[in-house]
């Protein structure tokens, strides 16, 4: 469609919407909407026998054309598709990691490039106190509006929506797209996934720290509770030993205590340890605890950690960056593809190589 048959196309969904025109009513004819948007009556014939096509209006020369049925809310909304152009972002990230990985390097480049295909870009934050009632409310109004791409950033009660209601984002097929940082459900194989590779990523903090030639490395957790990414992360460090000779390096893991911090780091430590922390938090913790004992990172101790969180930035971490502009524009090209129509028979899954970025701790 031109942008005059997708205007009258949207007008008269809209009416229909909006109860302003009831089965059996007559509407406009070709002329007299062609006139009202200052185009061509071929234009309003397009727009008009696209409506019939879907079933909602029944033209007859004789009688005009007639309001045949009105859509249901899903149905309207797939109608929407064509001239819509929207895609949502619904966030459900924690407060405290909202700014990691999902943030500016990612949404600039994003709605840059959405832009330039006129799409439109909205971004909903997801409380943790939202009710799946609730969480379907919102997902219906996408639906209403046309939304065409839809991309969740995992993160709080995401988990429980999705374990307890799975059906809701089974309603946007293949236009819905998952952020995964590390840490969703394992079962997401019915949608796209455009994320971070932490078992890999484990196994690169491995290579960097075994570059120092340690004699015993340590990887600190930054809780008691094993979240998946802790767990990825780690794994990908333990199957990653064997290649250096685990039997000549010793692998050990540090818990905080209830303040946070490290007490096993002054009680056991040892000359030619390098540390790998589960994330920039944790290593910052880890700095504080240490350099309470006198020991600096990089004189005393090797440290390396993960995201590049710029609120530690003032810790000149050693850390792995993932490619975060390169997840904006595996997303938009994905995005647009469904926007436009493009839909591929397979679900797709890129998940990115972080590199190392060297600061003073390692």
């Amino acid at each position: 469609m031109n942008d005059h048959q997708k205007q009258i196309y949207r007008y008269l969904l809209d009416r229909i919407a909006a109860n302003e025109i009831s089965i059996g009513d007559k509407l406009p004819t070709e002329n007299q909407l062609a006139a009202q948007f200052s185009t061509g009556r071929l234009n309003a014939h397009y727009a008009v026998k696209a409506l019939e096509r879907a079933g909602i209006l029944r033209c007859d020369r004789r009688r005009g054309t007639t309001l045949l049925r009105c859509p249901q809310e899903y149905e309207l909304g797939q109608l929407l598709l064509p001239v819509s152009r929207k895609v949502c972002v619904l966030n459900h990230s924690q407060l405290n990691y909202r700014n990691i990985h999902w943030n500016d390097r990612i949404l600039i480049p994003l709605r840059t490039m959405l832009a330039r295909h006129r799409i439109d870009f909205e971004e909903r934050l997801i409380d943790d106190s939202m009710t799946p009632e609730h969480y379907q409310q919102v997902l219906f109004e996408l639906i209403r509006q046309g939304c065409g791409g839809l991309v969740v950033v995992p993160g709080g009660n995401w988990d429980r929506i999705l374990a307890d209601r799975p059906e809701l984002l089974f309603r946007f097929r293949n236009h819905i797209h998952l952020f995964d940082r590390g840490g969703i459900m394992p079962d997401c194989s019915w949608c796209n996934i455009v994320g971070i590779n932490n078992i890999r990523d484990g196994a690169l903090a491995l290579e960097t720290a075994m570059g120092t030639h340690p004699a015993r490395v340590v990887f600190c957790l930054l809780s008691v509770r094993h979240s998946r990414f802790q767990l990825e992360r780690y794994r990908g460090i333990e199957e990653s030993m064997p290649r250096y000779g685990k039997e000549a390096v010793e692998l050990s893991t540090y818990q905080p205590d209830e303040t946070g911090h490290y007490p096993q780091f002054a009680r056991d430590f040892v000359p030619n340890t390098a540390f790998i922390a589960c994330n920039d938090r944790a290593a910052a913790r880890l700095i504080d605890t240490a350099r309470a004992a006198g020991y600096e990172p990089g004189r005393d101790y090797k440290l390396i950690s993960f995201d590049d969180d710029r609120r530690f930035a003032n810790y000149h971490l050693t850390t792995l960056s993932p490619n975060l502009e390169l997840i904006a524009q595996l997303l938009a090209e994905e995005l647009i593809a469904a926007i436009d129509g493009r839909h591929p028979d397979f679900t797709s899954t890129h998940r990115i190589i972080s590199k190392v970025i060297r600061r003073d701790t390692m």
